[in-house]
């Protein structure tokens, strides 16, 4: 088994690194590229359509090495939705759709993954108390969560790197999991987008990026680590590997970094009296970039944030009841405390050197001119 995972890793990475190498000399040639403005943080027309190399990547793994005899209903219904979310996105990569079209198209391909793929949640798995949900209440449980982990990713998606970065950590530590707990058609979705991402990272995780995910990829990415997720807390439940509450716990830890941006920003707009949904500068990365934070280490910064909560909460026990929810709440107070001083602190010095730099001018000028007769 863990010899045909490594392939599947390999075979993803591969399938992605060729792809992508090829979009990026065709989006060029025909024009396809993402151009700077106001709240985008690149200087330079760059090629969006990475995505589709990342999908070609997945996909053509999956399609490999999965294995159709025991769980072929539930595939057929997540790759059904992959494909039109892949669409979904290109469209709007190329032609920007409204945003009631795009949360009518995650909607349509959630339905494909809950009804036909069967990836739903039944309940709350014992978070605040409460186990099994009645069918309507888990389903509409299902589809926010969906369409919350999808979004999130999105929204994240704004430096280079930083998505990537997260989502192949993510898929890394689920790959894992699913490989020790013998859930074998989870480990190969997980290890096809990790070896896929990676591959993305080569030419994204750079000073100058050489091409974006866009929407393709951010759209597929953010569904897929939401059908992971999914599937992990079904299974550990199943399985009993974790104590009551703590399985949707440790599936949030996977996910704290986007999470905390989606929660952070949403808070932020709603005291400032605008639409929670509207357009803004206040994300992590912008914060930190705020701060006097390059591209790389911003990604970077926010990576081993990632890397500290997920193994903090690994090694907490899980005989304490919502101990890992309230460690997580408590990251996420930790990084908003901690970039609020970190921009405070770099204003402090640009007015510092600013004034120096306006005394100097006056300096210079007083002794550039000649002495009173």
């Amino acid at each position: 088994m863990y010899y045909q995972l490594a392939l599947v890793f390999v075979c993803a990475a591969l399938g992605a690194w060729v792809s992508i190498s090829a979009v990026i000399r065709l989006a060029r040639e025909k024009g396809l590229l993402d151009y700077p403005d106001v709240r985008k943080t690149h200087f330079i027309q760059t090629p969006t359509l990475g995505g589709v190399g990342i999908f070609i990547g997945f996909i053509l793994s999956f399609t490999i090495f999965s294995t159709y005899d025991t769980n072929g209903h539930q595939l057929l219904g997540i790759i059904a939705a992959v494909i039109f979310l892949f669409f979904t996105g290109t469209k709007d990569d190329l032609v920007p759709l409204p945003p009631l079209k795009k949360l009518l198209a995650q909607l349509f391909a959630i339905c494909l993954a809950t009804f036909k793929g069967n990836v739903w949640l039944h309940g709350l798995y014992g978070l605040w108390g409460i186990d099994a949900l009645p069918p309507v209440l888990a389903y509409t449980l299902t589809f926010f969560v969906y369409v919350v982990i999808i979004n999130a990713v999105n929204l994240i998606d704004g430096i280079n790197g930083l998505a990537g970065s997260l989502v192949f950590i993510g898929t890394l530590y689920l790959g894992f999991w699913f490989t020790i707990h013998d859930v074998q058609y989870l480990a190969v979705i997980s290890f096809a987008v990790s070896g896929s991402v990676l591959a993305f990272l080569y030419f994204n995780f750079r000073t100058q990026a050489q091409v974006f995910m866009g929407d393709t990829g951010s759209l597929v990415l953010g569904f897929l680590l939401a059908v992971l997720c999914i599937g992990f807390i079904e299974h550990a439940h199943q399985q009993q590997v974790y104590s009551p509450g703590v399985a949707p716990a440790m599936a949030m830890a996977v996910l704290a970094v986007p999470l905390i941006d989606t929660v952070r920003v949403f808070i932020i707009r709603v005291m400032n009296k605008r639409s929670p949904f509207s357009g803004d500068r206040n994300h992590l990365h912008h914060s930190l970039l705020n701060a006097g934070f390059s591209h790389l280490q911003a990604s970077g910064f926010l990576l081993v944030f990632q890397l500290l909560v997920l193994s903090s909460m690994s090694f907490l026990p899980d005989n304490a009841m919502h101990i890992h929810l309230y460690a997580l709440i408590f990251w996420g107070i930790v990084l908003h405390l901690l970039l609020a001083s970190l921009e405070k602190r770099h204003r402090l010095l640009i007015r510092q050197q600013s004034a120096a730099s306006q005394q100097k001018t006056k300096h210079q000028k007083a002794s550039s001119q000649p002495p009173a007769a």
